[in-house]
């Protein structure tokens, strides 16, 4: 298991018998662990990237543990700790830029979503053809979402114009 400590992707081996993986990024805090840094992400390939999902300065690592085509789980193995300053915050997050056409955030290998969702900061963003934020009612794959002024999907929520979205941020009928 390792990190690639250049734009925060995390890899391990492939482990016997696994159909895909629970992967989760973890924070290491003064004399305890705080687990719980967004989600657990269920992926097929045997690396993730976690750009955009460290909140803070601190020291991280990965957990990840192997599932079988029946969903019975492996044990959890742990990843060395790597360490990410506030210089490397925007390294390994990317940040938000701004020209006179609108938004787009830029990861940290320097690339940029088109034509689809990206998760920044525990929140979605849509991201148009030509990589700028989009806001408001978003039409994606046979669902409508609502991004807010600052861009973030609502969920579990009521729009300004009176509908209810879920807890997936799709509206709701």
């Amino acid at each position: 298991m390792m990190w690639d400590e250049d734009n925060g992707v995390a890899h391990w081996d492939d482990m016997s018998l696994a159909k895909n993986y629970k992967v989760r990024l973890c924070r290491r805090g003064g004399n305890s662990y705080e687990d719980g840094i967004g989600a657990t992400y269920t992926v097929k390939e045997n690396s993730y990237d976690f750009s955009g999902k460290f909140p803070k300065a601190g020291t991280y690592y990965f957990k990840v543990r192997a599932m079988d085509s029946r969903n019975n789980a492996g044990e959890w193995q742990e990843s060395p700790y790597i360490e990410i300053t506030e210089e490397d915050l925007t390294r390994v997050n990317g940040q938000w830029l701004r020209d006179d056409r609108g938004w787009w955030y830029q990861k940290g290998d320097g690339t940029y979503t088109s034509n689809g969702w990206q998760y920044i900061n525990y929140k979605w963003y849509f991201f148009d053809q030509e990589g700028y934020m989009k806001t408001g009612w978003i039409s994606w794959e046979d669902k409508l979402y609502y991004c807010d002024p600052s861009g973030a999907m609502l969920v579990s929520a009521v729009t300004p114009d009176g509908f209810t979205v879920g807890a997936d941020g799709a509206r709701i009928n």
